[in-house]
């Protein structure tokens, strides 16, 4: 308690495999064989699932007990080791100190800036202000209740602090009697100290100060120690006696407890924070138990750590010299518990003995921290009524197990567009303290749900060129040129698929992400998988077992070329952290798939075709959608959420899969009607506007139907359709708003219809498509007279739910009939206790956001120059907007920025024409321009002409200089400077991000100004008619049935 006071203060390709000709009715069936042939032929999910089905597996129930006690071991081994070397430390340095006679001699290592009090200790404070009266901060708890010293609180407090402004008199007793009353609210035990700083710089000008003392502090059994601090130099020697004898509670009985503190006089207010910061001197007490401070997060970017301190002592005399602390980084602690992974639903915990959670699946690990984070007791995450009495045996430092009916959550894509799932199960949570250590542990297993285990070791790939890990910038000294390529800047490889582990694919996590990747890394893993001599680098067992299987999926998409255009990765990853990405590139080092949103859709629908909504490729600077689908153990026929086997995906430029609906259904291009897809949470996958010259980034990626079609999303939240959901999110305090989308069962037919209703503006028809997570829509636009109806849905940028609040603040449940996109409102939090007030029907917690990955190892111009391109689009050479549209890399372009038609539309790459605008004027100028000449004003008129006149000779001559050029143009532009400076990221684009299956796409938009200041090469600002040079590939694409070289008919025996 610190008392104040101052006088002066200062997906796709066409194609749906469709009939003959393109459906009139619109029919989710159609579209549901599409996907599911595209899976099957351009990804190979019934090859791979054929592969998988071959092999041998046994089922094995997780052993709680035994898995309890190991991890308890190697937790213990990790602490312990930490707490010897800190013991050692305490005992070497007291031995230094008992050399010197007295402290002045001992030599300065170093300077600190002086003893700051580390609040990471669990403490409570609170700040009483006083001059003629006494007062509190008045907002919230703060006003009559103490706070915990969280980083929330403190800058709460600070703020107090500094809006004082000296005034009055020096009233001494309204502060006591309010401090008293502080601290009377705590429920502290009689171990705990309790303490007054008082802090003043005049004497008091009232009376009977100690009396009140001595009557507050024996209602509380004395247990209150003051210590008193007079500031200035000016400071009344009056004032300084009566400090002395409220520091030593002279009015007091001493014989029933109380104890006497100290006044200390600071006549430099420079030395306030070194002086008053050293009050813990007189509560220290002789121990040899270690103190855990409270975790923080690191200013190095280290994530969450825990300093873990013993007390100095001089001699014999027992006088504190100060503390000694060792620093660890809590991933290095506790990663294999991070990790911890027995089936679909396992997990474990770590919790301290007050409740606080270090470690929960539903908060974010311990290196993704980047500010001080909300510590939740553990009771807000485990809120079954069967968890209550095993969280009360984990304080009390008890162990055992206990069956019960829990509620497991489950992610559905992204943890806030798309929300949770909650399921309940019956599980066992077996739990044990940790010795020597105030932590305990539980895991978690769900009964009755074993892990298929694979009979045999996995073969040596010996001799088998199946293998490339992903670190093509290392491994490519030891080969040719020959093996990589140059893909949109990446170096790649067309010839395998590179393999990349996650940290949890090592048996020590933390090890691998503390350390870069090198050469002799990379030899070693490559050795080790793909002979049986070399030893283990430190892979777990079955790694070596996926990375056999998983090579199945190399073979099968060197074979599957037909897609290729309109492809941009195929990727396979598994639960134990193997991924395969093809063509070959590199990842980055923290990649793991498990976390991304594509990998845990696919988990939500465990064998079905799940597609995401549209998102932008950092790459090639174009939007894209993922499809993906899940392989199972055991079989496909036992298709089993519990023992998904891996996770296949495929990235497809939006064109293209817009192609799948236009060419299907006959009725989405006729007049006033579009057809729209959208995901199981109302976001919308592929829409015609998509494809508007008006288009912008925040209308195309993250966008949800209450935006993009706000009256039948209106629509289908009043039918019940579409329903709103929410989870809190502890990191925020706040409750997070998503959608779920799903048809009920008093629609037989499937198909909600408004087609038929009279007086609507806009009718239309929605159809699930079968067997997956997609709604088909078709609109009919009725009339446009009407004032549209409009949602709650935020204006521009990024369409990111955390930061959007929804229509209404409160957190109740009673939002039906609102239209509003997904959105927050916010959560009610305790702020001094440090407690979220949740009931067991509260809302479920949500999963947490795992943070923008690290980026790939950088590839420079001159790693690639000399690599050829793996997949060049040769955009240039497409002339209609047919031939262009939907092809990886490509753009049809046809304005100018200002929003200028150009003479001669042309295709391009979108990252110098995003949604068909380039990003430089048009190079002719037409009336347009005239027209603004001659409509200046009168003064200007000489000027203008001349500048006119100067223009026009000027493009004159280049046209001149371009006709000269067009024999040489397409030889320049294809040679290895203008190829390798299209390519390079440093030039054209920062390919930082990463790209949905590898990282959060937010804020990603194109940047026109970042642009606009790279290096551009010339050919890039050429108009259509530079690019005349070949006429080949100017048809449109070719037909779905002939690029995949079936007909109808075959197709239909498929089924």
């Amino acid at each position: 308690m610190i008392v104040t006071h101052f006088k002066t203060l200062q997906i796709l390709l066409c194609v749906i495999v469709l009939p003959a000709k393109p459906a009139k009715l619109i029919d989710g069936e159609i579209f549901s064989r599409t996907l599911k042939h595209i899976a099957n032929e351009g990804l190979g999910v019934s090859s791979m699932q054929v592969h998988y089905d071959k092999q041998k597996y046994y089922s094995q129930l997780p052993n709680g007990t035994h898995l309890i006690l190991e991890l308890v071991d190697s937790l213990y081994d990790t602490f312990s080791g930490r707490i010897k070397a800190l013991k050692r430390l305490r005992d070497v340095t007291e031995a230094e100190i008992s050399k010197f006679s007295t402290i002045a001699q001992a030599p300065k290592c170093c300077k600190t800036g002086g003893h700051v009090y580390n609040s990471r200790f669990r403490t409570n404070v609170g700040v009483v202000a006083f001059s003629n009266t006494a007062h509190t901060l008045n907002y919230g708890c703060y006003t009559d209740s103490l706070a915990l010293a969280t980083e929330r609180n403190k800058k709460a407090l600070k703020g107090f602090i500094n809006s004082l402004v000296g005034h009055g008199e020096s009233n001494y007793v309204p502060a006591i009697l309010k401090a008293f009353m502080l601290l009377q609210k705590i429920n502290a035990s009689a171990r705990t100290d309790q303490v007054i700083l008082f802090l003043t710089d005049g004497k008091p000008t009232d009376n009977h100060v100690l009396d009140h003392i001595r009557n507050q502090n024996s209602q509380m059994a004395n247990r209150v120690t003051i210590m008193t601090y007079g500031i200035g130099s000016q400071l009344d020697e009056s004032a300084k006696i009566i400090l002395t004898d409220i520091a030593n509670q002279v009015r007091s009985d001493t014989t029933r407890g109380a104890m006497k503190g100290k006044f200390t006089w600071i006549p430099n207010p420079v030395n306030l924070r070194h002086i008053m910061t050293s009050y813990y001197q007189h509560f220290s007490r002789k121990t040899d138990h270690v103190i855990f401070t409270v975790p923080y997060v690191d200013a190095w970017g280290l994530g969450l750590v825990t300093s873990m301190c013993l007390p100095l002592y001089i001699n014999s005399s027992m006088k504190l010299f100060g503390v000694t602390c060792i620093d660890i980084t809590l991933s290095d602690l506790i990663s294999n518990v991070t990790y911890f992974h027995q089936n679909d639903h396992s997990y474990a915990f770590i919790a301290d003995n007050t409740g606080r959670v270090l470690l929960h699946p539903l908060l974010p690990t311990p290196f993704q921290y980047e500010d001080h984070p909300i510590f939740v007791d553990i009771i807000t995450l485990e809120r079954s009524s069967g968890a209550a009495s095993v969280l009360s045996a984990m304080k009390k430092r008890e162990m055992g197990q206990k069956t019960f009916q829990t509620t497991f959550i489950t992610e559905r894509g992204h943890p806030f567009r798309e929300g949770i799932d909650t399921k309940p199960m019956i599980a066992t949570y077996h739990y044990h303290p940790i010795p020597d250590t105030p932590f305990s542990l539980c895991i978690v297993i769900p009964n009755g749900e074993p892990r298929l285990l694979m009979n045999a070791p996995a073969p040596a790939m010996s001799n088998s060129p199946s293998f490339l890990y992903h670190r093509l910038d290392l491994i490519r000294a030891g080969r040719t040129d020959k093996n990589f390529c140059n893909s949109f800047g990446q170096i790649s490889s067309e010839d395998l698929s590179t393999v990349k582990f996650a940290p949890g694919a090592f048996i020590d996590p933390y090890n691998y992400l503390d350390s870069n990747e090198t050469l002799y890394n990379v030899t070693a893993l490559t050795d080790f998988l793909t002979t049986s001599s070399a030893d283990n680098p430190g892979l777990k067992n079955r790694i070596k077992h996926d990375v056999w299987l998983t090579q199945k999926a190399d073979e099968i998409w060197k074979q599957r070329v037909s897609l290729k255009l309109y492809t941009l990765w195929r990727y396979i990853a598994t639960p134990s952290g193997v991924v395969r990405l093809y063509p070959g590139s590199i990842m980055p080092q923290t990649f793991d798939a498990s976390t991304r949103p594509w990998y845990k859709r696919s988990i939500a629908y465990p064998g079905k075709l799940v597609v995401s909504a549209a998102y932008l490729d950092a790459i090639t600077g174009g939007y894209v959608v993922t499809l993906s689908s899940t392989l199972s153990k055991g079989g496909s026929g036992n298709q089993q959420k519990n023992n998904v086997a891996a996770v296949m995906g495929m990235d497809f430029t939006v064109g293209y899969f817009y192609n799948l609906i236009v060419s299907g259904f006959e009725e989405c291009t006729e007049q006033r009607k579009t057809c729209f897809l959208v995901d199981a949470s109302g976001n919308i996958i592929v829409h015609p506007s998509f494809f508007e010259l008006n288009a912008v980034h925040s209308s195309v990626e993250n966008v949800h139907i209450s935006e993009k079609e706000p009256e039948i999303s209106s629509d289908l939240i009043n039918k019940k359709v579409m329903n709103q959901y929410g989870c809190i999110n502890f990191e925020t305090i706040k409750i997070q708003h998503f959608w779920k989308v799903s048809i009920p069962e008093t629609y037989p037919s499937g198909i909600i219809d408004t087609t038929g209703v009279y007086g609507l503006a806009t009718k239309y028809k929605m159809v699930q498509v079968p067997n997956s997570n997609v709604f088909l829509v078709m609109k009919h636009q009725v009339r446009t007279e009407d004032q549209p109806t409009k949602c709650h849905c935020p204006l521009n940028v990024t369409n990111d739910p955390e930061e959007f609040m929804c229509s209404s603040g409160s957190g109740l449940r009673s939002r039906s009939g609102r239209c509003e996109c997904p959105c927050y409102s916010p959560a009610s939090y305790q702020d001094c206790s440090n407690k979220f007030p949740i009931l067991s029907d509260s809302w479920p917690t949500c999963a947490p956001e795992h943070k923008t990955l690290s980026v790939s190892p950088k590839v420079t111009s001159e790693d690639i120059k000399s690599l050829p391109d793996c997949n060049n689009p040769k955009c240039y050479n497409k002339k209609t907007k047919q031939s262009c549209f939907g092809v990886v890399g490509c753009q049809w372009c046809s304005m100018d920025k200002a929003g200028s038609f150009l003479e001669k539309a042309h295709c391009n790459s979108p990252k110098y024409c995003p949604f068909g605008k380039t990003l430089y004027l048009k190079v002719h100028l037409g009336n347009n321009v005239t027209a603004a000449v001659a409509g200046s004003v009168v003064s200007g008129t000489l000027f203008l002409i001349i500048l006119g006149i100067t223009v026009v000779i000027g493009i004159r001559k280049r046209r001149q200089i371009n006709k000269q050029l067009n024999s040489r143009l397409q030889i320049e532009y294809n040679s290895p400077q203008n190829i390798s400076r299209q390519s390079d990221p440093e030039v054209f684009y920062d390919n930082r991000e990463n790209i949905d299956r590898m990282g959060s796409s937010r804020n990603r938009g194109l940047s026109e100004t970042n642009l606009m200041h790279h290096n551009v090469p010339d050919v890039a600002f050429h108009t259509a008619e530079n690019y005349g040079i070949d006429d080949e590939d100017t048809e449109p694409p070719p037909s779905y049935s002939n690029v995949m070289g079936i007909t109808s008919r075959d197709v239909n025996a498929l089924y």
